[in-house]
C-alpha cells in the first residue's frame, strides 16, 4: 500500500507531556491519497479478500456473499474518510499499528461506533505500547472548531482517556478479545509487550483533527495548554492537525465514491 503524504509542517506546540503538530496537504497529495491507500482502507480491501479466500477454501459460494462484504461509500460520509485518513497518517508517520478498521465492528452501515475511534499499538523507541486515539473532521471556520473544544469534543475525549483508568481498560479489553479471536501470533506478541508497558504507565494517546481551512495555531493551542498537566512521564500525548485544501471535506465522500 502506498503511503499517505507527511505534508508540509505548519506549526508545532509543546507543553510538558502534550505536543501538537500541524501539517498541510496539496490538492495533488489529497487526490493521490484518496485514490490509493485511503480508498483501500475505507473499503477494507484486505479484510474482504482474506474473508473471501477463507470462504472459498471452505467450499462456500462466494459470488453472492462477496457483494454483501463490499463496503459502499456514501457520498455524504465524509467523517468515515477522515477517520481512515487519520489511521493511515498514524500508521505511516507515527509507527502505529491498528489490527482492523472500525467498519468491521459496525452492525449498521455507516453507524458511528461508541468508544475511542482508534485502538491499536505504537512502536515507540524500543517499546511496543498501546495507542488510543480520537478523530474529528471539521470544515467549520471557527478557531478552534467546536469539535475540538465543545462538549464531547476532541479535547474532552482525550482528557477522558488520560484520566479514566476504566476507559483505558475497556479499550484494552476490546483489543484483547479481537486479537485472541484472530489467534494471530504477531498481534498476540504485540499485545503481550504492550500490556507489560502499560503496567509501567507507558501508553500513547492521539487526537487527530482533519480540517479544510487555512492552518491556524489557535485550532490546537488551547487544548495543548489545557491538557499539559503533570501526567505520567511515560505517557505520550500528541495532537495532529491535517489541513486539507480549502473546502475539500464536503467533497471527500463523493470523490471516493467516484474512485470506487
Amino acid at each position: 500500500m502506498n503511503r499517505v503524504p507527511l505534508g508540509k509542517v505548519e506549526y508545532n506546540l509543546n507543553n510538558g507531556q502534550v505536543t501538537a503538530t500541524a501539517v498541510s496537504w496539496t490538492n495533488d497529495e489529497l487526490d493521490n491519497a484518496l485514490q490509493g491507500p485511503v480508498l483501500e482502507t475505507v473499503l477494507d480491501v484486505e479484510g474482504k479478500n482474506k474473508v473471501l479466500k477463507t470462504l472459498e477454501e471452505a467450499g462456500v459460494d462466494i459470488d453472492g456473499i462477496g457483494n454483501v462484504l463490499l463496503n459502499k461509500i456514501p457520498k455524504d460520509n465524509n467523517w468515515r474518510v477522515g477517520e481512515s485518513l487519520a489511521i493511515l497518517y498514524l500508521t505511516h508517520h507515527r509507527n502505529c499499528l491498528f489490527p482492523w478498521p472500525s467498519s468491521r465492528d459496525q452492525k449498521t452501515p455507516d453507524a458511528s461506533l461508541p468508544g475511542a475511534d482508534l485502538v491499536g499499538f505504537q512502536q515507540k523507541d524500543k517499546y511496543i505500547i498501546f495507542a488510543f486515539g480520537e478523530v474529528k473532521t471539521s470544515h467549520e471556520n471557527r478557531r478552534p472548531p467546536t469539535v475540538v473544544t465543545g462538549k464531547n469534543g476532541l479535547q474532552e475525549q482525550i482528557h477522558a482517556i488520560l484520566s479514566k483508568k476504566k476507559k483505558q481498560e475497556g479499550l484494552i479489553k476490546y483489543l484483547t478479545h479481537h486479537i485472541v479471536e484472530n489467534a494471530n501470533p504477531d498481534w498476540l506478541s504485540r499485545l503481550k509487550e504492550a500490556w507489560e508497558q502499560y503496567n509501567q504507565k507507558r501508553i500513547a494517546i492521539f487526537g487527530i483533527l482533519i480540517r479544510d481551512v487555512t492552518p491556524d495555531i489557535r485550532d490546537l493551542q488551547s487544548s495543548v495548554k489545557e491538557l499539559g498537566a503533570d501526567w505520567e512521564l511515560k505517557t505520550f500525548i500528541e495532537f495532529i492537525a491535517v489541513y486539507l485544501p480549502e473546502k475539500s471535506i464536503s467533497l471527500l465522500g463523493a470523490k471516493m465514491a467516484n474512485y470506487q
